[in-house]
């Protein structure tokens, strides 16, 4: 009798029941994150099962897509601190002794690994470890632990060594400003003891093995698009005497540029050229770029946008001319650079032609004077110089639109990717399995 059984588009069988995968998520559902959902709505997809750990559930503004997938079923609601843990240890010891006796047993020889290869601090690491072996029965029945977060990895890595899981971890950038990244004897420790370590470009590869990851390691692997949720509807160039829309979609920090947007509109409007731009974002510097706008004349045609879903945000893609990603290289070693942008890929599969500069993984995404143009950064000037290279050239701008759409086709598309995820997946618990 043939016992396989198949999920979704992919065989992920294991045993008799799918994968179970504990997805760690540092902020779940939320807005500002499409990313996560988009690879939730994967794994189901794929036939894996998720369980989602995230350090923040409260249910703040988020896509409509959590509650069409039910995806706020799956979050596991597991209390990690101190006084939890107290409760947790004193009844084990009081029902059930020798598992308590295992589990501390297991906590030392773990810590001792990674005190002695990675000169982790001994006692923090013992009880942390110590932690998952009372308050955390779920995670015995998961298979794999997949974490998106530096912290939160490393964190759950002390769990998976305990309980015999491996861990994947999806390096998304380099921490931004004023964010403290993961200790390095902790960092040591993470990439040392990860079974694979995924990356969306060549790019934020490099990163990440200068910040200690093994080559053999790290896989890339491109965050996704669900390309039904972003329809093809391309405008045409605006005419002579038109006005022109522009729009940037991102979050409200330094690091994304948009000070150099609001300079490159300010001068676009001194050269004549009747441009408004929209702004979506969530981030603390919203009202300090409100008041540069006013301070350059220009508040007046710039509107700014705060926590949209997905629907609002499509009818923006859909109603401006041009998209506009300014995002900035980073002057410091070790801090936040651009490594995919993915509203790129949403701006060129609605139509809506990029315009971006060459930092990071960027131009591994985009062609330049094919699908997009690639300007130099902290250049207002380039900038307006783009944004009017393409108004000069209205035939063009079909054959742009299409080649943009057709690259996120082939390259981005959120199935393909998550077929490609979903090998990766399993390959890892059943080599894990095999050992």
């Amino acid at each position: 009798m043939n016992t396989t059984r198949h999920y979704g588009r992919e065989a992920v069988e294991l045993g008799y029941r799918a994968i179970k995968v504990l997805v760690l998520a540092p902020s779940f559902p939320a807005i500002n994150q499409p990313w996560i959902d988009t690879y939730l709505e994967q794994l189901l997809r794929q036939g894996f099962e998720p369980l989602i750990f995230t350090c923040n559930s409260s249910p703040g503004k988020y896509s409509e897509k959590v509650d069409r997938l039910n995806l706020r079923q799956h979050i596991v609601d597991i209390d990690l601190r101190g006084p939890a843990f107290v409760r947790a240890f004193v009844k084990s010891i009081v029902t059930c002794p020798w598992k308590c006796i295992e589990s501390i047993a297991k906590s030392f020889r773990v810590t001792r690994l990674l005190a002695g290869k990675y000169s982790v601090s001994f006692l923090p690491t013992f009880l942390k470890t110590l932690r998952f072996g009372f308050s955390c029965p779920e995670f015995e029945q998961v298979d794999i632990i997949h974490s998106h977060d530096e912290v939160l990895a490393f964190e759950f890595l002390l769990c998976g060594l305990m309980l015999g899981k491996p861990l994947v971890y999806t390096f998304h950038g380099l921490q931004p400003k004023g964010v403290p990244p993961l200790a390095d004897a902790k960092r040591r420790a993470l990439y040392g003891e990860v079974s694979t370590v995924l990356v969306n470009t060549e790019f934020s590869k490099q990163q990440v093995q200068h910040i200690g990851c093994p080559p053999g390691k790290a896989h890339v692997l491109p965050q996704g698009l669900p390309l039904e949720d972003f329809p093809f509807v391309p405008r045409p160039a605006p005419g002579k005497n038109e006005s022109v829309s522009l729009l940037t979609v991102g979050r409200y920090h330094a690091d994304k540029g948009q000070r150099y947007a609001l300079l490159a509109l300010r001068r676009l409007r001194d050269r004549g050229v009747d441009a408004y731009w929209h702004f979506v974002g969530v981030g603390p510097d919203m009202g300090n770029l409100v008041a540069f706008a006013e301070r350059y004349g220009v508040g007046q045609h710039s509107i700014f946008h705060s926590s949209l879903n997905l629907v609002e945000i499509l009818n923006l893609y859909q109603r401006c001319d041009l998209f506009i990603l300014p995002s900035l290289s980073s002057r410091i070693d070790n801090r936040h650079v651009e490594t995919q942008g993915v509203v790129l890929q949403e701006a060129q599969a609605s139509g809506c032609i990029p315009i971006a500069t060459k930092v990071g993984g960027i131009p591994e995404c985009l062609h330049d004077k094919e699908d997009a143009i690639l300007v130099k950064d902290r250049s207002s000037r380039a900038i307006a110089d783009a944004v009017c290279y393409l108004l000069y050239r209205p035939d063009e701008w079909a054959c742009y639109q299409e080649k943009g759409r057709h690259n996120v086709e082939r390259n981005f598309s959120a199935d393909v990717i998550g077929r490609s995820m979903a090998k990766i997946l399993t390959g890892v618990v059943q080599e894990k399995r095999s050992v």
